[in-house]
């Protein structure tokens, strides 16, 4: 059975504490980070044993297992999938500064060729209905960086003690100590090797090869006979662990320069207001003591507050 999951948020450090958590002698994590089996109807769908597939020997308890799918912080469904699996699940939820989340999510999608709008154009429309109940995740910039609503869909099935709160800032600026807090949670000694704690592993920019996301999906639709065969000859695990190596390593040219966007100053008073509210929600369910301000804080809002 899986013990514990890192549920998100997306673009918040949830790639390298899959690493990290993955190079512990006694956690066992799937080569491919986002199984999605709770937060996909798909793979919902397709019951435990394909949940289970892979990860191998998982009887085995000697070892604990777990994994690392970003896209668990998306449907209000998912807690309720997730307890109706483990009760007594563990859950790791990683935060970062919502609108710096909301702008490298809106990066993302430019550099997947899925994003056509100017930010301005795009923050305004969602946040126009931003209180509608359905959203679509893909585009969501504002409403997947609402962490206190998030959290307080999950404390409907888990208590607060079975979730663990980390900031992605102090994930990187303390790291050793904050996996400690992570490992204790988990109930782990500190066994993740010195040179893996000192990589980064996740880095964004620009991608060498455009497009090459969709040749890759059109061309896995040519044939479904071939594409069985591949996954027979090499696994499937292995060849989503290469996909997704391809998208986040090998086909991306890191941005030497940060990219600075210009937003309006009601855009960016709205938006401080919300989540400052919804940061409060977060810190009184979670009785996590974050300086809301501090927390808050980046070069659009410096000015405002």
């Amino acid at each position: 059975m899986i013990e514990f999951l890192i549920i998100g948020a997306q673009k918040s450090g949830t790639t390298s504490l899959h690493e990290y958590l993955s190079a512990h002698p006694r956690i066992i994590m799937p080569k491919t980070k986002e199984l999605n089996f709770f937060s996909s109807d798909k793979n919902y769908t397709k019951g435990i044993e394909y949940y289970h597939s892979p990860f191998k020997n998982i009887s085995r308890q000697e070892f604990l297992y777990g994994e690392a799918s970003p896209q668990y912080m998306y449907k209000a469904e998912t807690p309720k999938r997730i307890y109706k699996y483990n009760p007594k699940m563990k859950l790791i939820m990683c935060i970062r500064n919502p609108l710096d989340r909301a702008i490298s999510h809106f990066n993302m999608n430019k550099r997947k060729k899925i994003e056509k709008r100017e930010i301005g154009e795009a923050f305004n429309i969602e946040f126009a209905s931003i209180n509608h109940q359905h959203y679509d995740p893909e585009f969501s910039y504002f409403r997947l960086g609402e962490y206190g609503r998030i959290l307080q869909d999950y404390i409907k099935y888990f208590s607060i003690d079975q979730i663990h709160i980390v900031t992605s800032d102090s994930l990187r600026v303390e790291r050793k100590n904050q996996l400690k807090l992570i490992l204790n949670f988990l109930e782990q000694e500190f066994l993740i090797p010195e040179d893996v704690i000192n990589k980064e592993f996740h880095k964004s920019g620009k991608e060498f090869i455009p497009y090459l996301r969709q040749i890759i999906d059109k061309t896995s639709k040519i044939s479904p006979s071939f594409n069985n065969l591949l996954i027979k000859v090499f696994g499937r695990e292995n060849i989503l662990s290469l996909i997704h190596k391809i998208f986040t390593e090998y086909n991306v040219r890191k941005f030497e320069e940060k990219t600075i966007y210009k937003l309006d100053k009601e855009l960016l008073d709205k938006s401080y207001k919300h989540f400052y509210s919804d940061m409060e929600k977060l810190c009184h369910i979670s009785k996590k003591d974050i300086s809301v301000k501090n927390f808050l804080k980046n070069e659009y809002w410096n000015s405002l507050y």
